[in-house]
């Protein structure tokens, strides 16, 4: 994969790129010969160290003036994607990457690290999990690798097991990637804790203090808005929503995120002309953006018309066969249509992705109890009891 080059030594200067001369050598002892490779890893570090230090934007230039060869080199290219992936530019990221082989244990870590950053952004969590559990074997301490590791953990519901790795990476990786473990901690432990009435009120603290250390966070405002909601506090959600959206620089993404959420407000306050509008709202603006067709989807329910409910769900699985929240609307949906076998098989797809799912757990054991399972019922509850135990710790 790494690109080699017979005048190594001069690479900058032949291509006219002092400022990358200058970069370089300063990453290396005075009077050493480095080998192209050396030198690479030398880029790396100077890219790696402006990331750490949130010049993200100074990264993406300075990509833009290097030649083809030094861009698509495995150290350099690791960071230029984490760069991108900082800053949410999946898509570009996913672009760049387009070329790649799919082996990434082989390749350097920055690399490796980052394409497994990158499966784990567009929601290919099984993939990443086991890329990255091949990786620990070659690289343990790499911070960047365990922050990875972290996330892969939350979303598998295993929080404690995040938070007891956090503070070995956190101080060693770019605030970006230590802000996103953090935020993401706080989104999934929150969501599950909202699926409980009465857990709701370990959500809302939660997510207040993860927006108060990351105020630009749409989805964190956006979740605690819809926390907000449950609690009937519809004026406090309103106004949160509306600081959101008057935010100086909210990309489209953060706008759908905040959107969604007013949509989820109307729902709250039985207005469903109103959620219908805001949700086709975003979509106008993000194309099958998920939530948005989970929200459209649910106000079709609630209309009864399950037909184009199944249609909009179906959109979202088609896209990712484990999005559970789409998953769980489908079990809603079906079992407000009568339909409790199609609302079972949706339950237990939830629980085979997350054994230990709150609401399904929940859902499934009630569901079950009214055709008699005793026995499956009795290990369901007894697993809510465990998980819910977990939860409130």
């Amino acid at each position: 994969m790494n690109v080699r080059f017979a005048l190594a030594p001069m690479l900058c200067v032949a291509v006219g790129l002092l400022s990358c001369a200058t970069s370089v050598a300063a990453q290396i002892a005075p009077g050493a010969n480095p080998t192209q490779d050396e030198q690479m890893q030398a880029l790396s570090r100077r890219l790696r160290d402006l990331r750490h230090q949130g010049r993200l934007r100074e990264v993406l230039s300075q990509m833009g003036q290097y030649p083809e060869a030094v861009q698509r080199d495995d150290h350099v290219l690791g960071e230029w994607i984490q760069a991108l992936l900082d800053l949410g530019k999946v898509d570009e990221a996913r672009d760049l990457a387009a070329s790649l082989p799919d082996d990434t244990v082989r390749v350097a870590p920055p690399l490796a690290v980052a394409l497994v950053r990158l499966q784990y952004a567009r929601g290919r969590v099984p993939e990443a999990r086991q890329t990255a559990d091949a990786m620990a074997e070659q690289i343990p301490r790499n911070p960047d690798l365990r922050a990875l590791r972290a996330l892969l953990d939350i979303s598998e519901g295993d929080y404690a097991k995040a938070e007891a790795a956090m503070p070995s990476f956190s101080g060693n990786v770019a605030p970006q990637v230590a802000s996103d473990v953090e935020c993401a901690l706080a989104l999934a432990k929150a969501a599950e804790l909202m699926s409980d009435d009465a857990l709701l009120g370990r959500a809302v603290p939660l997510l207040e203090k993860a927006l108060d250390k990351s105020p630009r966070r749409a989805d964190v405002r956006a979740l605690l808005a819809r926390a907000l909601v449950r609690w009937q506090r519809f004026e406090q959600a309103s106004d949160l929503i509306d600081e959101g959206l008057a935010q100086d620089g909210l990309d489209d993404a953060g706008r759908a995120e905040l959107e969604c959420a007013r949509g989820f407000l109307a729902r709250g306050r039985r207005d469903g002309d109103a959620a219908v509008a805001a949700y086709e709202k975003v979509l106008e603006l993000v194309p099958d953006q998920p939530q948005a067709l989970l929200g459209l989807a649910r106000c079709k329910s609630d209309a009864a018309d399950y037909d184009a409910a199944r249609e909009l769900l179906d959109k979202c699985l088609s896209r990712d066969a484990h999005d559970l929240d789409a998953l769980l609307a489908l079990a809603d949906v079906e079992g407000d249509a009568g339909r409790p076998d199609e609302a079972e098989a949706a339950l237990r797809r939830v629980l085979e992705v997350k054994p230990n799912h709150l609401r399904a757990l929940w859902q499934l054991s009630r569901l079950l109890a009214r055709r008699g399972a005793s026995d499956e019922v009795d290990a369901l509850l007894k697993r809510y009891e465990e998980r819910k135990k977990a939860l409130d710790r």
